[in-house]
């Protein structure tokens, strides 16, 4: 043995400590995530959460070497900046952040600060049927304790709180003001019946309530209103006035309160129409205009509409009906939209278009809004004001006055693309969207597939806040620093608010390279760069007094980090990194390539390298598929068992594989043309480069994805070997399919949505032949895994079995896996750790010379 053989040599020991991610290595892998961040910044709290050992939540000074290890811990939040609570099972600790010292209550089911911390909250299930509310100061001193209360709930201010007491079997509403001392006030007593659903209006100037009578002498729901300025209570029952209708408590439409206070939103069952005849055969209609089987859904002899009560006049009726379910009331709930959601059926969107009607909330008069108007969500908005109404249509974004009665085109000047149309022909159209309204409801913000817009409400002029288009950078605005959250408005949504006197945080993604970076836009000023673009950045939490920011930054071979940031500093802090033992293990990297399709438009690819990668060597490649792929670049893989598509990245790459994730561009009527030009041209490119043996490429997809992959691999054999999970596989049987997930016939989803044709079946035979897999199948010399969850709603299993049935017709190698107890994408874990490893044993045999499992059956 020579001296050098016995000598250190530091480079080769920093090669060789080391070593490649095992199975047995995943258990180390834990997923980081930010929780909370403190009003004024000073504080961060975040989760380590694993697979297989005990979550920890960390709490740390975002300025001062200062951490708290919360093993175990839940459901954690601020009490201002000096105090810190979280739950662990049923034990509720409280954290004095500058003491460092824990309390400890123990039973506790919910929790929760005043509005300035001063008080602590808690619930704790008594021997009843109730709960006993403990109120602590901030020295942790009990202040009030209230026994047997059934329910409660905060207003939105946190500035006081309503619960509910029963004694001797009746019910008794209170409210405990934190601003006046504790003072307790009875809002309503000697209630009979379960007083349900607490509700206050967003203001918090009025509170609403159910109260739900069954015994033996009545059976009915009443409604209770509050207003706590005027002290008064009003509540309604069976509504006379109404035709015959009654208050309905059911959970199925949700209770509110209009901001102004006035107006309550509520549950109200009025008769129902049957439409299905009794007997025990089905009858089923080309001219209904629902299938059979949703028609049939609905067992009850009633409809439950949203009603409006006016408390101070006594004013009721039903906003919308069971002809015209669809209902979203305007920024200040003082009109409503209404429409009738099968008016245009049978038709063949995934969303129908329809008629909407305004109603006058005052008076119940409707008349005509739009006709026949796209059915999604997004194609309307509501001012937050309530003076206007936006709307999509005919290419150009259009403002309706309420009151005045007038609309206009608001982006009539401006030349560019609002929705996808054209980005993506043949899939269902889709608007880029609104981001949302300036706070005063003077401006709109908009997107294109690039830019931020602002529109003038007034001067109907609409300019770019952005020049993404030029730089090549798709910017949005981030959620974080919108003044409220996204909501349910019944069938639609609100829209977001922004606070356009301040600046605000907006996301860039570098097309070309799937780097992303958060930037700092002034109205005035315009926008600059806040953050690096050379990652990927995600998770953006806000402190309340907008000056300091946290997100998750990584790459996919840099595990997330927690970095803080001060928006008056350039300075960023590194709070906490994720899984550094990655050190000791062999990674990949991951690189952006560009390619051209056989139509030469230009499409990105991500490409991950093996672990311990050798420019020496040429190696297997697996290439995953779906549409639009690429943007996963940065995004770092915990390696697992647990994969809902047995399709993990980290996994192979540690395996020695390289990864292409390729993007398509579909030509309409030509979808599994479109993606075998695409794909074939990507792996062309990555062949060209010298990497990978051409010999040992393979191919998987899952859904569509798998779709794809079923047609691929009858129009070439450039792949060794393919995996197709959850597939269509004869388009023309999925196209007369009905969904048992939603109850819809297919043929939407090739006429105006995924898989793009472009119109019917009857009026394009020979596409619908020429993209499917089935009739193709005999072209096919891959061998090809397939699998599918037999409870699969989305795509039936059916489609699957087909395929099987003609591969085995033609004498072609395929084996099909199916698990009875699962469904579209693998939910049980059990199941997840058997697709995985069944799906590495197979690319292992035909990329890497493996020896087959028994499952495989070597006679393949």
């Amino acid at each position: 043995m020579s001296i050098l053989g016995l000598l250190p040599c530091p480079a080769m020991a920093q090669v060789l400590s080391k070593r490649m991610v095992t199975e047995s290595d995943y258990h180390l892998w834990s997923t980081l995530r930010p929780e909370k961040i403190s009003d004024e910044g000073k504080w961060v709290s975040f989760s380590k959460t694993y697979e297989s050992e005990t979550d920890t939540l960390f709490v740390k000074h975002t300025h001062k070497d200062i951490n708290y290890v919360c093993p175990n811990a839940k459901s954690g939040i601020f009490g201002s900046e000096h105090s810190f609570a979280y739950l662990r099972s049923d034990t509720l600790v409280v954290l004095d952040l500058v003491k460092g010292n824990r309390r400890f209550i123990n039973f506790v089911n919910q929790f929760d600060f005043s509005w300035d911390a001063e008080y602590l909250i808690i619930s704790q299930k008594n021997n009843g049927d109730g709960s006993n509310l403990t109120i602590y100061d901030k020295d942790g001193k009990i202040s009030r304790i209230v026994k047997d209360v059934i329910t409660y709930k905060f207003d939105p201010n946190k500035k006081s709180i309503v619960y509910v007491t029963r004694q001797m079997g009746l019910n008794a509403v209170l409210r405990i003001d934190f601003k006046n001392n504790l003072n307790s006030y009875v809002i309503a007593k000697d209630l009979t019946g379960s007083v349900t659903t607490l509700t206050w209006n967003a203001t918090a100037l009025a509170l609403a309530f159910y109260v739900r009578r069954n015994d033996s002498e009545r059976d009915e729901d009443m409604l209770y209103y509050y207003h706590l300025k005027s002290k008064e209570l009003h509540f309604i029952g069976n509504c006379k006035e109404a035709n015959l209708s009654k208050v309905n408590a059911s959970s199925n439409v949700r209770l509110s309160i209009s901001d102004d206070g006035k107006r309550v939103f509520f549950g109200m069952s009025t008769t129902m129409v049957k439409k299905t005849i009794n007997g025990k055969v089905e009858i089923w209609n080309t001219n209904d205009k629902s299938l059979y089987t949703p028609r049939t859904e609905s067992p009850q002899d009633y409809f439950q509409s949203v009603g409006i009560w006016w408390p101070e006049n006594n004013f009721t009726f039903p906003i919308n009906s069971q002809d015209v379910s669809w209902i979203a009331l305007t920024g200040d709930q003082q009109y409503a939209l209404i429409a009738d959601r099968l008016q245009y059926e049978p038709q063949y969107k995934w969303i129908a278009d329809m008629d909407y009607y305004l109603v006058d909330l005052k008076s119940g008069n409707r008349k005509l809004f739009l006709d026949k108007h796209s059915g999604y969500a997004n194609n309307l908005s509501y001012s937050p004001d309530g003076r206007y109404i936006a709307y999509y249509r005919n290419n150009d974004w259009w403002i309706y006055n309420i009151l005045n009665e007038t609309r206009y085109k608001l982006t009539s000047l401006v030349e560019t693309q609002w929705d996808s149309q054209s980005a993506d022909p043949g899939n269902e159209v889709q608007v880029w969207g609104i981001a949302g309204w300036s706070t005063d409801g003077k401006s709109l913000l908009l997107y294109d597939s690039y830019d931020i817009w602002i529109a003038s409400i007034n001067s109907l002029q609409c300019h770019r806040l952005t020049y993404g288009k030029e730089e090549g950078i798709k910017y949005r605005l981030d959620s974080a620093c919108a003044t409220n959250n996204i909501s349910s408005n019944y069938s639609s949504i609100t829209a977001a608010s922004f606070d356009l006197t301040k600046s605000l945080i907006v996301k860039g993604i570098e097309t070309a390279t799937a780097n992303s970076g958060y930037y700092i836009l002034k109205l005035k000023k315009g926008i600059e760069k806040f953050t690096s673009n050379d990652c990927a950045i995600k998770n953006l939490l806000s402190s309340k007094n907008n000056k300091t920011v946290v997100y998750l930054q990584q790459t996919f071979n840099n595990s997330p980090a927690l970095i803080f940031r001060d928006k008056q500093n350039s300075k960023n802090t590194i709070l906490a990194l994720s899984n550094v033992h990655q050190k000791n293990f062999q990674w990949g990297q991951s690189k952006m390539i560009h390619f051209e399709n056989k139509k030469k438009k230009t499409l990105n690819a991500s490409l991950f390298y093996p672990a311990g990668y050798s420019p020496e060597k040429k190696y297997p490649m697996i290439v995953y598929i779906y549409s639009t792929v690429s943007e996963a670049k940065n995004e770092y893989v915990n390696p697992s068992l647990h994969n809902v598509m047995g399709f993990n990245i980290s996994n192979l790459t540690s395996k020695g594989y390289f990864v292409l994730l390729p993007d398509i561009a579909y030509e309409i009527g030509n979808t599994g043309i479109s993606a075998y030009e695409c794909v074939s041209s990507a792996v062309e490119k990555v062949l060209s480069i010298g990497l990978v043996d051409k010999k040992r490429v393979g191919l998987i997809g899952h859904s569509f994805g798998g779709y794809e992959v079923n047609f691929i691999i009858t129009q070439t054999g450039i792949f060794a070997t393919a995996v197709s999970g959850s597939a269509v596989s004869d388009n023309i049987s999925h196209y007369f399919t009905i969904n048992t997930n939603n109850n819809m016939g297919e043929s939407w989803r090739y006429e105006n949505q995924q898989y793009r044709m472009g119109k019917s079946f009857y009026h394009d035979k020979e596409a619908y032949f020429k993209n499917s897999p089935i009739f193709h199948a005999d072209n096919i010399g891959t061998p090809i895994l397939t699998w599918q969850g037999a409870l699969d709603e989305n795509v039936q299993p059916t489609q699957g079995k087909e395929f099987f049935l003609a591969l085995r017709r033609l004498g072609k190698k395929n084996v099909m896996l199916v698990y009875p107890d699962d469904g579209h994408i693998l939910s049980k874990s059990d199941n997840q750790e058997d697709l995985t490893r069944k799906i590495e044993d197979w690319f292992g045999y035909y990329l890497k010379d493996e020896c087959p499992k028994p499952w495989m059956n070597v006679n393949l």
